[in-house]
């Protein structure tokens, strides 16, 4: 989704701010150097755990076809794998959250993405020598096989005490144990390099970047042997010495032919770029290598004769998924076939829904834009924890997040998308939020509306203290309009970061009700909570009453809000469906309904039994 530029001003808070920054640099230098002190507890406690690859063989054995890219974003190491041939306390982990210019999120940790391998300066009781493999590939076939990865030396200036080596193998054979590294001291190993990283990239700088170019990520690119069997490895020898982070491996033919393609999204348009194509000449005639082919969503097959941008318009809201490769003349696919797929997702910015609208962000932001202020971090969805991991998610699976680890102040919004109000007789906003800071140290979170794309954004409310806890704070939402918009702006005082959840715009006029289901052994008890409708029997002077159903079994009528016992079910799961309906028995319109999932355990168990904890509960 296109990102527009939306400023919330606030003058007397900028002004504000603009003091207290002025006061905070005269007491704080700024590092351009890698990240200390409070940075480092935020790899650890904020970012997600660091996970230790495990020494196995996994498919090393098997030849492996190029191209090859293992940028560790799946979170796994994929085709890769370690051997420890000397003291092995520590071993290479799969992390993320370096920000390489200690000055905040520059977009640039582990160059292709958050992901990346890392050896860190771990204190050991010997020298370790721990080994990443790559699969083995065959290169026979490649006429200019080429190795390329980036790195970066954490704590570049302890490097002296270590040893980073890039070597490949041509008669490494992989013996298929975990334990028995005979394998790997038995090859022959060719040195690429042993040349620590200066971190020198004077590529990643751009005027406002606020990044120092001399402390970034690095690019190695090696020329690979033509022969059948090509191992690479990346060794770490040392102990208690600089930490070495590797990236986006790659092995490819550089004289083979390459294309890569993009796609950016401008609401419910998309537009396909030829980023980048080698040693292949697109166009129309016997003059040329050939040209491209793209369906989109399955649809018929599209020739491309140019490397010209190709706009999609008008596209429908949702997922979609655009798939691009390279022809001959023939309009038949190469050998071995140059191929991508993307997928993508539209939306014309407009809510197609009812209301309540209500937004749990539990895998994204859904229909939520962004915008950044100021600095260069954004809002993000489904966010598992804050900053300190003291916050987790107030329902469902995620949170959006706000989170940038400076003193600059660095502001963003998430903006609703655009939202017909006019039905609505008392439209409000409820949402939920915490704010914990750090060590005196505080985010601010801000609430606008405006009542047209081209409106003014008037400020509803200021949170700027901490608070540690899920809140819960409804607010009226003014001049209700067909083209309005809701926005939360987040800046950061280097605090905890800041955490949304079950965001609703709704009309408190309008009908609304909430079940629950409380657990006890075999029983289980139902409780309702409603607005604006009156429950009891007909003819009685009530709107209606309320219906459920239990594990797809017969309808059971309700005319009173208590409590419902349910008792002695059976072991296991159930499903509850509940809804309000009129006096006829009929469900209202829009339906006001809930299904919910529970389960029940009398606490008895017949045996054989076993628990081996694989769902991640003590079920």
């Amino acid at each position: 989704m296109k990102k527009i530029t939306q400023n919330f001003i606030n003058i007397k808070v900028w002004q504000s701010i603009m003091v207290a920054f002025v006061f905070l640099f005269s007491l704080t230098t700024f590092s351009q150097t890698c990240p200390t002190d409070k940075l480092d507890q935020v790899v650890g406690n904020q970012l997600g755990e660091n996970i230790t690859i495990q020494a196995t063989s996994l498919s090393k054995s098997v030849t492996a076809t190029i191209p090859y890219l293992e940028g560790l974003e799946s979170g796994t190491q994929g085709e890769l794998g370690t051997a420890q041939t000397d003291d092995d306390e520590y071993n290479w982990t799969i992390a993320t959250g370096h920000f390489t210019h200690g000055i905040g999120n520059d977009g640039l940790q582990g160059w292709g993405g958050d992901n990346y391998l890392r050896h860190d300066n771990y204190v050991a009781s010997g020298e370790m020598e721990n080994w990443v493999l790559t699969p083995t590939f065959d290169l026979s076939g490649a006429a200019t096989p080429e190795l390329n990865y980036w790195d970066h030396a954490h704590q570049q200036d302890a490097a002296a005490g270590v040893s980073h080596e890039v070597l490949y193998s041509t008669n490494y054979v992989d013996n298929g144990s975990t334990e028995d590294t005979s394998d790997v001291t038995a090859a022959t190993w060719v040195l690429l390099t042993d040349a620590i990283t200066d971190n020198i990239n004077y590529e990643q700088y751009y005027s406002g970047c606020g990044c120092n170019p001399e402390n970034t990520w690095d690019e190695g690119t090696f020329s690979l042997p033509s022969e059948a069997a090509v191992t690479v490895a990346f060794k770490y020898t040392g102990n208690n010495s600089s930490d070495w982070l590797v990236d986006d491996i790659s092995v490819m033919d550089t004289s083979a032919p390459a294309a890569d393609w993009s796609v950016s999204v401008d609401f419910d348009d998309a537009t396909v770029s030829v980023v980048s194509l080698t040693n292949f000449t697109v166009g129309n005639g016997g003059g040329y290598d050939g040209h491209w082919h793209y369906t989109l969503d399955g649809g018929s097959a599209n020739m491309v004769y140019n490397t010209s941008d190709v706009s999609l318009t008008g596209l429908a809201n949702g997922e979609h998924t655009l798939v691009a490769w390279l022809v001959d003349n023939n309009h038949t696919a190469l050998d071995p076939a140059v191929e991508e797929t993307i997928t993508f997702s539209t939306f014309d910015g407009i809510y197609p829904g009812s209301y309540p609208y209500c937004s749990s962000f539990d895998t994204d932001l859904g229909y939520w834009d962004t915008s950044i202020y100021s600095g260069e971090v954004d809002w993000v969805g489904g966010t598992t924890a804050n900053g300190s991991g003291s916050v987790t998610p107030l329902t469902g699976a995620g949170m959006a997040f706000f989170y940038s680890n400076n003193y600059n102040y660095d502001t963003a919004s998430i903006i609703s998308p655009s939202m017909d109000l006019t039905g609505l007789t008392n439209p409000k906003v409820t949402f939920n939020y915490t704010q914990q800071s750090w060590a005196g140290d505080q985010d601010e979170l801000r609430v606008f509306y405006r009542d047209g794309a081209n409106g003014t954004w008037v400020e509803l409310a200021a949170y700027t203290s901490e608070v540690t806890t899920w809140t819960e704070v409804t607010l009226d939402l003014p001049n209700p309009s067909a083209d309005y918009y809701v926005g939360f702006q987040g800046t950061s005082g280097y605090g905890y970061g800041i955490t949304v959840d079950d965001v609703c715009i709704w009309d408190a006029t309008a009908i609304a009700a909430d079940w629950d289901v409380s657990v006890a052994d075999a029983d289980a008890t139902i409780s309702i909570s409603v607005d604006n409708f009156t429950i009891g029997a007909a003819g009685g002077g009530y709107d209606g009453h309320w219906h459920y159903t239990l594990d797809g079994g017969g309808e059971v009528m309700v005319y009173d809000t208590n409590d419902v016992a349910l008792t002695g079910l059976a072991n296991g799961e159930h499903t509850l469906v509940v809804w309000l309906t009129d006096d006829n028995h009929q469900a209202l319109d829009p339906p006001i309904g809930e299904t919910i999932t529970f389960s029940t355990h009398d606490g008895m168990a017949t045996i054989p039994w076993s628990d081996d904890f694989e769902t991640g509960d003590f079920s």
